[in-house]
């Protein structure tokens, strides 16, 4: 199956409904959705984790930002030079503020951590800068609802993560976007892949998550790109919203009992193939077997 982005799911689901009006389109868009969250609900799918390592500890500041795609935090780690410290969750809100009735505490061996208002906090307080946080979380159950949107690639080069387009407003908010550098028969070309984005580096660049594969080309050389909002969902498996969305469309919108059984045949057969292959259940650390000990004592760390 190809990849399936928002606008060619809605696209696909309106060619096999033999409805392509924007009505119905718009019903798709809420099928196709329904079907998903139905699907991000059947399991506890390891695709569905990341870990993120971007942020580093700033001297004397307890909260750090968390990853725009977070669901849910399941552990955090922090490394100061070659020791990574793996600080407990502090079991409520009562047993962080008791940790922090000073505020004066630092130290470079976090021993708690505890989110808050979009945020996590650790104590002690880090004391250094630089310290590397990593974090373990499940990502955010997020609808399709972003339009594909083309345009023009300046440069970009072999192996490298940057692409660097003809435009100069695009924002931070396309992060997690897929962007698609068309394939053509020049005798430089793009390599018809998908690439998800990872940040938006300047106005004009885009910085990839992975290096990209194509030709190497410059402004010369212009080609299409297009950026577009996908699931979740391992490539190969991105069909079977529509799959759902259409059996229910020729189960009650239109009802056709023969294409209602064939695309639930479909729909049910892929998840189970999907199961098969991405149904490993993930442990959660911060969860399990985790003997919390004491609290710490304020006391015992040295005020700087």
């Amino acid at each position: 199956m190809p990849f399936l982005t928002y606008t060619t799911s809605r696209d696909l689901a309106s060619t096999l409904t033999n409805n392509n009006t924007g009505e119905n389109k718009a019903l798709m868009d809420v099928l196709i959705n329904t079907k998903l969250g139905e699907i991000y609900a059947h399991r506890d799918w390891y695709f569905m984790y990341a870990t993120d390592t971007t942020q580093s500890t700033v001297a004397s500041q307890q909260f750090y930002g968390l990853p725009g795609d977070l669901g849910k935090l399941i552990s955090t780690t922090v490394r100061f030079n070659t020791t990574t410290y793996s600080p407990k969750k502090a079991p409520n809100r009562q047993a962080w503020d008791r940790l922090n009735v000073t505020s004066s505490v630092k130290s470079d061996s976090p021993e708690w951590w505890y989110p808050f208002a979009g945020q996590v906090g650790y104590y002690p307080t880090p004391n250094s800068a630089n310290g590397s946080i990593t974090y373990n979380y499940k990502k955010k159950d997020v609808e399709m609802g972003i339009a594909d949107f083309t345009g023009s690639v300046e440069s970009a080069t072999n192996n490298n993560k940057t692409i660097v387009t003809s435009v100069s407003d695009l924002t931070s908010a396309m992060a997690g976007l897929w962007i698609k550098l068309d394939k053509s028969t020049l005798s430089t070309s793009g390599d018809g892949m998908w690439y998800q984005i990872d940040l938006i580096a300047t106005g004009s660049a885009i910085a990839l998550k992975r290096p990209y594969q194509g030709d190497s080309f410059t402004s010369a050389n212009q080609l299409l790109y297009t950026i577009g909002q996908t699931s979740l969902l391992p490539e190969q498996f991105q069909q079977l919203p529509v799959y759902g969305a259409v059996a229910q469309y020729y189960s009650s919108i239109k009802p056709e009992p023969q294409q209602a059984q064939l695309y639930m045949g479909m729909y049910t057969t892929g998840l189970l193939q999907l199961t098969r292959e991405h149904g490993q259940a993930v442990s959660d650390p911060a969860l399990e077997n985790i003997d919390e000990g004491p609290m710490a004592n304020p006391n015992f760390y040295p005020v700087i």
